[in-house]
């Protein structure tokens, strides 16, 4: 109800923002909205992305754990992903893990971030719950894409890597 209601406050958005196409040399924000992560299933993700050409920004509390499952308190998990979209150098915030947690980042997408996200639009990255982000990025007319956390990136098929890094650099 909140959602139906924050975009109907929005009202005016009329077309789809999409974020800029990356280059090599760009930052990628590695957040986790909801589970917890392993250190090593990060790393191989990191490796992946340096293959393309990327740099790699980790969040703060991205390898914190709160009871037996949650990446942070949820003001920690809205604060690395704040942190993602006000740094300038940020192109690409990828989540991590998804995770039931992730609902409880939610509410950080007030008017005012939506209204910094469609100034400078970054990519969003992610699936399992993390789609509870896609979808209401999505219906503030955010393109983003539902695809591979990063910490199972290295282990996809190649043909997924490189669908994923070909939508990232403007190539399909």
């Amino acid at each position: 109800l909140k959602m139906a209601v924050f975009v109907d406050i929005m009202g005016g958005m009329s077309s789809f923002v999409k974020p800029k196409a990356l280059n090599k040399g760009d930052a990628v924000g590695i957040v986790a909205p909801s589970d917890a992560v392993e250190r090593k299933w990060v790393q191989q993700g990191v490796r992946k992305l340096k293959e393309w050409g990327l740099r790699a920004k980790l969040g703060k509390h991205l390898y914190s754990i709160v009871g037996d499952f949650a990446a942070g308190t949820p003001d920690e998990r809205k604060e690395d992903i704040m942190r993602m979209i006000d740094d300038p150098e940020v192109k690409v915030i990828w989540a991590a893990e998804g995770g039931y947690a992730a609902t409880e980042v939610l509410p950080l997408f007030s008017k005012e971030v939506v209204g910094k996200l469609r100034q400078n639009p970054k990519w969003f990255i992610g699936y399992s719950d993390v789609c509870v982000l896609l979808n209401a990025l999505t219906s503030f007319k955010i393109v983003n894409i539902h695809g591979p956390n990063l910490t199972g990136l290295a282990e996809k098929d190649v043909r997924s890597q490189e669908w994923v890094r070909r939508m990232l650099f403007g190539e399909t």
